[in-house]
């Protein structure tokens, strides 16, 4: 994988048995550079110009930013020229060039003639790019600006969940809400979207192999600005330190970014939303996010990603980068340490994660009115869907309503065993072990050789004989 094609390019001439005929290197990337130990630097032709084989030594050094020379082995064929891949090990202060340079590369091949040692040298200068750039020619090389571990993000991330868990659901929305606090957060704390005056993202996809660049998350927590590629980059940050694992969604002339869910296909049912509003992956269920609406509501970000993945997937345009998947090529960049920051939050942050919520219910609403509220008015009897309408309260944590759909099934005789199970978890859930263990003991009952009921009733004993143990001790 090549961050760019190779744009300088040197044919030497020597009346060795054995030459270095060309040389094609790339200019070098800081962000990525770990990819040029195993995906190479460039290429070089060989040439073994005798009858018989040859084994030889290959080194490239950079001095300004390797510690040793990284050596390989090459066979050449007789009477061939080769292409061999320079590999290169560069020491970690690559990452530190903030502005572009040309720096010296030596390459030196060795082999043994006759029983008498050969070298061949070639010395060149080549480009290294800042540590903000990167080319578009493969989009999973901004995965590298996506640095969850460097301190700022930490510490960032770390302050605003603190600050706002009262808004942090459990179970399925576990994901969704920290997402929503992350995203308002960074409105509230004033961070916009501001296109790239030198090189647009739209401009720069235009020529992939043109260079353009990325902010680091905590470069772009101290400047405020970005643009999308930045706030695409910064919010796939926050999410993957909380371990939301994160995708880059590559559009014409724009990036924004979708996050998982934590729900496979199959489940996708319990997010109790219409299917215009995520995007099933990979067998995954993801929130698409319109990154640039940093300032307005996390709904309105997500209603935008959301027509844009639409809009793209009818299409047939839909590029979608999963971070994690371009981590295995392009490693995420050490970042230095920064001076610790606590931030302040402001009050309206909690204001307007109160109004995403009350949207969030709203969507919910809506879907549970059409796919289970109003049909059920037309027939009460249809005892399947309140079960699977049960079912969802309880992922929703609505238990109180779930218990009631529960006590109707139980009323109308519909597989009491089951029911009285399903039951027994909803109490579970809303924290009345002993109301739980009493639903399991009667669905036992009823099937005593079930020994998934058997499981829950033994569960909620444990529960049941630590919460006494506890209370004993605290006495």
């Amino acid at each position: 994988v090549d961050p760019t094609p190779a744009t300088h390019s040197f044919k030497i001439r020597t009346e060795e048995r054995i030459q270095i005929a060309q040389v094609d290197i790339n200019p070098i990337f800081p962000a990525v550079y770990r990819l040029y130990a195993t995906h190479g630097l460039g290429t070089v032709q060989l040439a073994n110009k005798g009858s018989t084989p040859i084994k030889a030594s290959l080194s490239l050094h950079v001095p300004e930013f390797m510690d040793v020379p990284t050596e390989q082995q090459a066979i050449l064929p007789a009477e061939s020229i080769t292409p061999v891949d320079l590999h290169a090990v560069f020491a970690d202060r690559i990452a530190d060039v903030t502005k572009g340079k040309q720096t010296p590369i030596h390459i030196e091949l060795e082999y043994r003639h006759q029983e008498q040692p050969k070298k061949v040298k070639h010395s060149s200068m080549i480009p290294v790019e800042s540590n903000n750039a990167l080319t578009w020619t493969d989009p999973r090389m901004a995965a590298a600006f996506v640095t969850s571990t460097a301190s700022p993000v930490d510490r960032f991330t770390r302050q605003l969940l603190q600050s706002q868990r009262a808004f942090i659901s459990p179970g399925t929305d576990r994901y969704l809400t920290r997402a929503m606090i992350l995203f308002d957060a960074q409105g509230a704390l004033g961070l916009r979207y501001e296109a790239d005056a030198n090189t647009p993202y739209a401009q720069a996809t235009e020529d992939r192999t043109a260079i353009d660049y990325i902010q680091y998350p905590d470069q772009f927590l101290q400047s405020k600005t970005g643009d999308c590629d930045d706030c695409s980059v910064l919010y796939c940050s926050l999410l993957d330190y909380v371990g939301i694992k994160t995708a880059l969604v590559d559009a014409p002339g724009h990036v924004f970014m979708m996050f998982d869910t934590g729900l496979d296909a199959e489940r996708q049912e319990l997010l109790c939303l219409e299917k215009k509003d995520y995007v099933v992956y990979e067998d995954r269920v993801w929130i698409p996010v319109e990154v640039t609406m940093l300032g307005e509501s996390f709904t309105q970000a997500w209603e935008l990603g959301a027509e844009a993945t639409s809009y793209l997937t009818r299409s047939g345009q839909l590029k979608v980068y999963p971070i994690d998947q371009a981590w295995s090529i392009y490693q995420p960049a050490t970042r230095p340490e920064r001076e610790e920051k606590t931030w302040s939050i402001p009050a309206i942050l909690a204001e307007e994660l109160s109004i995403d919520v009350d949207e969030l219910d709203l969507k919910r609403e809506t879907f549970l009115q059409r796919q289970y509220l109003r049909p059920l008015r037309r027939d009460s009897d249809n005892h399947a869907l309140r079960a699977e309408l049960a079912r969802l309260y309880v992922y929703l944590n609505r238990v109180g309503e779930a218990l009631k759909e529960y006590d109707r099934l139980l009323d109308s005789g519909y597989k009491p065993a089951e029911t009285l199970n399903n039951k027994g978890i909803a109490h579970f859930v809303a924290g009345d072990i002993e109301a739980a263990r009493l639903s399991f003991v009667q669905a036992l009952e009823l099937s005593p050789d079930e020994r998934g009921y058997q499981l829950n009733l033994e569960f909620a004993e444990r529960r049941l004989e630590a919460t006494q143990a506890t209370s004993v001790s605290a006495d």
